[in-house]
């Protein structure tokens, strides 16, 4: 019997490979298949699962509301998972200004997605991106 800590990715796995077996839309599994790469890396990493997922989405040419629901799902599903293998050692209370700021800010960020047309957005990531690597770090010089 695998070790405990594998069995629910493992199950996890097996399941996904059931459930998409019977796709006949290739778009379908190349989005599953997306979602499977970046959550294993964001499991190695800790983090990035929405950047990696996001940027893959973009460059698949999904719709920006259906990518974001497709990331924030998993998102949780994978936060939640986390949390609950760590709950023991939270600190809950000083999580509450964190928890009403999120619930603050939800709402703004989901009418912002829905009404700001996508290609105010993806040109100000594009320049955003530029800007950001043509702009050097302050503190860095190169060494003789």
């Amino acid at each position: 019997m695998p070790q405990k800590s594998l069995f629910f990715p493992i199950a996890l796995v097996l399941w996904a490979l059931y459930e998409f077996s019977g796709i006949s839309n290739e778009r379908t599994f190349v989005i599953a298949a997306i979602v499977a790469a970046s959550a294993l890396v964001a499991s190695i990493a800790g983090f990035a699962f929405s950047a990696l997922a996001g940027s893959a989405f973009a460059y698949l040419g999904l719709a920006p509301a259906q990518a974001v629901q497709t990331m924030v799902v998993c998102s949780i599903a994978i936060q939640l998972y986390a949390v609950w293998k760590i709950r023991a050692s939270i600190h809950w209370f000083g999580l509450w200004p964190m928890i009403a700021a999120g619930l603050a800010t939800v709402p703004l960020g989901v009418w912002m997605l829905l009404h700001i047309d996508s290609g105010c957005t993806e040109s100000g990531s594009a320049s955003s991106l530029a800007r950001t690597v043509a702009t050097p770090c302050s503190g860095a010089t190169a060494s003789s």
